[in-house]
């Protein structure tokens, strides 16, 4: 089984694998809003949004119904600041996310995108929206 974590934040886009670390959070039934506490010191307000895997048709096909994905936008811009992703393939579901932070990419313009269904990434246009 492919699992994994992946937090990717800040304008560089770093990719930080923290697995072990959350799945030994969420199997002692901590809850996941309290497990990445985000300030910024800067004073940019952001929006945050998540959505869970076992709420996702493709998720649930394959299985992968433990775990969720979330962004973090700036408020008055929709500039994409950073994403989380737990589960299954996290590892390959990040990098789209990842991307988009590179390139400053804002939620209104991934919104925008095609996402091809069914997919697994597609998961990412629900908190997006």
């Amino acid at each position: 089984m492919n699992k994994g974590v992946f937090l990717c934040v800040g304008t560089g886009g770093h990719v930080l694998p923290a697995y072990n670390v959350i799945k030994s959070m969420l199997d002692q039934g901590i809850d996941k809003k309290n497990i990445l506490i985000v300030t910024d010191e800067r004073g940019i307000e952001y929006l945050s949004a998540d959505y869970p895997f076992d709420d996702h048709g493709k998720s649930i096909l394959m299985e992968a119904k433990h775990g969720y994905v979330a962004v973090h936008a700036e408020k008055t811009t929709g500039v994409v600041l950073g994403a989380e992703c737990v589960g299954k393939d996290a590892g390959e579901l990040i990098h789209t996310l990842s991307v988009a932070v590179s390139m400053r990419a804002t939620v209104h313009q991934l919104a925008k995108a095609d996402w091809y269904h069914p997919t697994l990434s597609e998961i990412w246009t629900y908190p997006i929206e």
